[in-house]
């Protein structure tokens, strides 16, 4: 490299052009951030030449030149390789100055233009004229502005700093009488070409223009990893052949133009989780994650790209690359352009309602090539299902990158089609990752509280349960669209329910359990209406005979219409309405059955249950904590059976998401059926520690004593299996008096089996 300081006098004196490649990004310079800065820093200089004060450069900056091959008699150019930014603002900033000047008759007028435009008698090429030539996107705004031919309804950032440095040069001069005016523009001339310098970076042949570029920044603007791609893939068409530029320039404006386009689809920023970030970019992560089979992290993004890319370059040329990006892309595009009343349309806009993108990688693949139409509605169905399923059962979404990427990499192997993608679903398991059934989506819908543990999921269900309802009433007559953006969620029955919905009843200790089970009522589905807007606390906590007034206010949306004719608002409605939606979402996003369907424990017709199946299903007959011994024989022959080797369950085996058929010791009722929630596992050297660690993943429950009792017959050290239960079926048989018998830290041995299943059986 070969680096000197230049004025820009001595820059822009020169019969030279300055010309950006094709492949760079278009001009992002704003006011606040770049045009302020730089115009404090001219009026610095201007006043220091005003006051008569010594004057001394004031550096703004780095550029970056390759030297251009050019023919005899065309103007001798320089590649920006980077100060694009920079030189075609300080060409702006020279062109404000010099239609000023010629407005004042000014005789600095050109001088001012000398800077602006080169000397070409030949006129071979008209855009010579043109000292600095930006990047292909820009170059007719660019024209526009340095020959004021804009039209006026032409928007850009160009035309936006020239009315910028307008306004200031014209604040700046004020008032002031002709002589004035030349004394202050004869500083400020001086200032902007004297006083103003840049480093210039001439490359030499050894340099590589490209690396260069791609570890640079424009001026308090990174580059995009777009920006970077863009520059690999054309630098790649470019330098490939000795058609190269000819080439470039070509597939710049078939593949990229629009990418480039600051005003429409590809650079406006969208919100992904809790940040923002260019469209552009969340499509490159989502491709090169289909690429390169990778979970790539924002900032490795073009690495990873540019590795792929060289990989397969004895296969794809940059070209092809090039083309199949646009392709990919056009995919992408189609996701956000379905109707939202399409089907498509309609699995899009609840992947932006959950905030949930990681399909995305495999929908490209699959909307690129689909097997065939009905084929890809299977996929999204299937997905769709998936999602919103976990999404109502609160499983969490922590895992879904990994999930994912490993769906993709299956589906490469085997296929993209729906019966591969069906296969990969369902043979997940554990509840990081488990296609929810319908007995654990039915808990949710009726048990959980929805409302309190996310509104997000709320409002995806309600949305389509809208829809359903609206297909379905043929008195619906809504003059617009639903616009789904301005619907909120209101309780039917309010949260602050006590003043205006008490409960009436004498017994203190029922009515204490009574309005404990109302307040998770109140959270769930059955409870919770759409309204356009929002409701006043005054309105919202009236009683039923009154609100149900107000939400008629609401009645174009088909499910307060079907409330609002009931004559009460209670526990029993809600729960009669909770089912309804879980009949619409176990009807609407179906689970098919896995190969392997787990044995259910039936009701009997008198509502109590078969005992001999219980029997059947010893194997899940477990305790809620327990310890195995160290003794590895004795984990690796874990059974059903002990207790204390305890080999009721073997160490590893047991998991979140397992249903587990054992009659749990509970205060007031003995449930059958539960779903085990979470898991620990850990070796342990004390007592305490162990109910430190449980108290950790669990926290404090009401099974604490049991939690104590099990520790104070623990051994001195060994591992420790902790797990917590979620009741899903309750035993609907009164609870015994002599319930004390039970045996409540588990089967010793075989003989206590057989003892705990005559005592069973006495029910």
């Amino acid at each position: 490299m070969n680096a000197k300081k230049q004025n820009l006098g001595n820059i822009f004196d020169l019969t030279t052009r300055f010309i950006a490649p094709l492949y760079q990004r278009p001009y992002v310079w704003t006011q606040e951030k770049n045009w302020e800065p730089l115009w404090q820093s001219i009026l610095d200089v201007t006043q220091r030449r005003l006051a008569n004060e010594q004057s001394r450069p004031y550096f703004l900056g780095a550029i970056v030149l390759d030297q251009l091959k050019t023919s005899t008699g065309e103007v001798e150019a320089r590649q920006i390789i980077d100060g694009q930014q920079r030189l075609t603002t300080f060409q702006i900033v020279f062109a404000v100055l010099r239609d000023f000047a010629r407005e004042k008759k000014s005789q600095l007028h050109e001088s001012f233009k000398r800077s602006t435009e080169n000397f070409t008698p030949s006129q071979k090429n008209p855009d010579d004229v043109f000292k600095v030539w930006p990047t292909n996107a820009d170059r007719p705004f660019f024209r526009a502005v340095m020959t004021r031919s804009a039209k006026e309804d032409e928007e850009h950032l160009f035309f936006e700093a020239y009315d910028y440095f307008d306004g200031q040069l014209r604040d700046w001069i004020g008032e002031c009488p002709p002589e004035e005016i030349d004394g202050k523009l004869l500083c400020l001339h001086s200032a902007v070409r004297e006083d103003l310098a840049v480093v210039v970076i001439d490359l030499e042949k050894e340099d590589d223009a490209q690396l260069i570029f791609e570890t640079l920044n424009a001026l308090g603007t990174p580059l995009l990893p777009a920006d970077l791609v863009k520059n690999f893939l054309f630098h790649g068409i470019q330098y490939g052949s000795k058609d190269g530029v000819q080439e470039a320039e070509e597939a710049y404006k078939k593949y990229w133009y629009e990418f480039d386009d600051e005003n429409v689809y590809w650079r406006k920023e969208v919100r992904q989780g809790r940040l923002k970030r260019a469209r552009i970019d969340l499509f490159l992560q989502h491709y090169v994650t289909l690429k390169a089979m990778k979970d790539v992290l924002v900032v490795h993004l073009f690495t990873v790209f540019k590795d792929y890319v060289r990989s397969r370059l004895s296969d794809i040329s940059m070209f092809d690359q090039l083309r199949l990006f646009k392709e990919y892309s056009d995919v992408y595009q189609t996701f956000d352009n379905f109707p939202n009343t399409s089907r498509e349309g309609l699995f899009f806009r609840r992947l932006r309602d959950m905030d949930t993108n990681m399909t995305l990688p495999v929908l490209l693949e699959v909307f690129k090539n689909p097997v065939s139409k009905e084929d890809l509605l299977q996929i999204i169905e299937d997905l769709e299902s998936y999602l919103v399923r976990r999404a109502i059962c609160r499983y969490t979404n922590k895992g879904y990158n990994n999930i994912f990427l490993d769906m993709l990499k299956s589906l490469a192997a085997k296929g993209f089609n729906s019966k591969n993608t069906r296969d990969f679903l369902n043979s997940r398991e554990g509840e990081s990752s488990k296609w929810p059934t319908d007995d654990e989506v039915s808990y949710s819908v009726m048990q959980l509280p929805i409302y309190r543990r996310s509104r997000t999921t709320a409002l995806v269900v309600l949305k389509a349960y809208e829809r359903f309802l609206e297909s379905k009433d043929k008195l619906t007559e809504r003059r617009e669209p639903l616009i789904e953006d301005d619907l909120s969620i209101e309780h039917v029955m309010p949260q602050e329910w006590r003043k205006k919905w008490p409960i009436q009843e004498p017994d203190q200790v029922k009515k204490i359990e009574l309005e404990r089970n109302r307040d998770d009522l109140v959270q769930t589905f059955g409870n919770l209406v759409l309204i356009t807007g929002k409701l006043n606390s005054a309105q919202s906590n009236k009683p039923w005979d009154e609100k149900k007034i107000k939400l008629q206010e609401y009645s174009s949306l088909a499910m307060n219409r079907a409330i609002c004719n009931l004559s009460t608002w209670n526990e029993e409605t809600i729960r009669s309405r909770s089912k309804s939606i879980l009949d619409f979402v176990l009807n609407t996003w179906k689970r098919p059955s896995p190969a392997v369907i787990e044995q259910k424990i039936e009701s009997s017709s008198e509502g109590s249950h078969d005992l001999s199946l219980a029997n059947n299903h010893k194997k899940y007959i477990i305790s809620r904590n327990f310890i195995l011994d160290r003794d590895a024989d004795a984990i690796k022959k874990a059974n059903w059976f002990n207790m204390w080797s305890r080999k009721l369950w073997p160490y590893d085996a047991l998991k979140e998401g397992d249903l587990i058929y054992f009659f749990e010791r509970p205060t007031r009722k003995i449930a059958l059926k539960s779903r085990v929630v979470a898991v620990e596992r850990f070796y342990f050297d004390d007592k305490p520690s162990i109910v430190k660690r449980i108290d950790e993943k669990f926290g404090k429950t009401q099974e604490d004593e049991d939690t104590t009792s099990y520790v104070n017959t623990a051994p001195d050290h060994g591992f420790c299996l902790a797990y917590k239960l979620e009741p899903i079926e309750w035993l609907k048989i009164p609870r015994p008096e002599d319930f004390h018998k039970f045996p409540q830290l588990g089967w010793i041995n075989v003989e206590d089996d057989v003892d705990a299943k005559d005592w069973l059986s006495g029910f």
